[in-house]
């Protein structure tokens, strides 16, 4: 059977100084990949750098087309994009502020976009793209991003195709809820892990080590046998 073995695999991963995308970028170094991370934080883009020498930190906005580009030449070959880079603003719809509405849709999905295209160049056949989407992107409140993973979703499949000729492979990974630092403020409230729990049927709120875990397992297991899919890790998040 044919893996994706990671050894001296060349991964880039964005938004991963932190939480899911740092957990999963270790998981990978100690697999014996090369691993490249992209943070718009410096103290964490640091921290990490201090801790894993060997893991390469860039520090940089994914919506920046000619930064992405130029870090993305200087790298080279590229097995695997993972792209985890994402912001959320909560707020009524009336409420919501349009610099708000921009930034998400900029980041998140503008940001995919002008990752993939520009990794692309740097791509050979049997490399891989997977995309981080989300079920909690559903619940009201949360406009900008519900529609900014939304549009992810549909360019994944849209680019399956169109990638297919060139024997890339690119997927969806959807996950419900997730500890981390993004959602810290109501983690410490038993009422909204309850609420989080009574919308997930198997009520499971995946910690960050097991999300990755997650992202890690299909990356090796599945990346070189789908392509447009979307792997449902939502415990259920998906059916309510």
């Amino acid at each position: 059977m044919r893996n994706f073995d990671l050894r001296d695999r060349c991964i880039v991963i964005t938004g991963a100084a932190g939480g899911l995308g740092r957990e999963a970028a270790i998981m990978m170094r100690n697999k014996g990949a090369r691993v490249h991370v992209l943070d718009v934080g410096r103290a964490a883009i640091e921290a990490m750098r201090a801790q894993y020498p060997d893991i390469i930190c860039h520090e940089a906005d994914v919506s920046d087309a000619a930064r992405i580009g130029q870090i993305f030449a200087g790298i080279g070959r590229i097995d695997a994009l993972v792209n985890n880079a994402s912001v959320q603003h909560e707020s009524s719809f009336e409420g919501a502020d349009l610099d708000d509405w921009r930034r998400t849709i900029d980041v998140n999905l503008t940001g995919t976009f002008i990752c993939i295209q520009q990794a692309l160049p740097h791509m050979g056949p049997g490399s891989t793209i997977l995309n981080v989407l989300t079920h909690e992107g559903r619940r009201t409140n949360l406009y900008a991003y519900a529609a900014s993973k939304a549009g992810i979703k549909n360019l994944t499949q849209n680019l399956a195709i169109a990638l297919s000729d060139r024997a890339i492979s690119i997927n969806g990974i959807a996950y419900g809820a997730v500890y981390s630092q993004r959602n810290a403020h109501w983690q410490n409230d038993p009422e909204a892990v309850e609420r989080a729990l009574k919308r997930t049927p198997l009520h499971l709120i995946l910690q960050p080590e097991e999300a990755a875990h997650q992202l890690v397992q299909f990356l090796e297991h599945s990346a070189l046998y789908a392509t447009g899919t979307v792997f449902d890790v939502s415990a259920g998040r998906s059916l309510t």
